[in-house]
């Protein structure tokens, strides 16, 4: 992500697999950062981070559940829990007032 630690959610080889490895929504770190490095990001500091890096997070890495493996939410699900928050995010970056500079 754009602090440099933790390896983005548009990064498609994270592969996960492994029923007792970590949560999709923990933040996977960069070569050469150990997790003390992790634990200590300040999350009140303000951070550049690209929209479409919380696109992917959402759709891709919270929309995760573990039952024998990592898989998606079922459609169903995911239309009630995480699509309102896409829906409201394509109406902010659709919006021409908000993406002009």
């Amino acid at each position: 992500m754009e602090a440099g630690l933790a390896r983005s959610a548009l990064d498609q080889e994270i592969q996960f697999n492994d029923p007792d490895g970590p949560h999709p929504e923990e933040p996977i770190p960069c070569d050469g950062i150990d997790d003390e490095e992790i634990e200590s990001f300040d999350r009140d500091k303000p951070t550049p981070f690209l929209l479409k890096e919380f696109q992917a997070h959402i759709s891709s890495r919270q929309a995760m559940r573990n039952s024998k493996g990592w898989a998606k939410v079922a459609p169903s699900d995911f239309q009630r829990d995480y699509a309102p928050i896409l829906n409201k995010f394509r109406v902010l970056t659709s919006d021409m007032r908000l993406t002009q500079v």
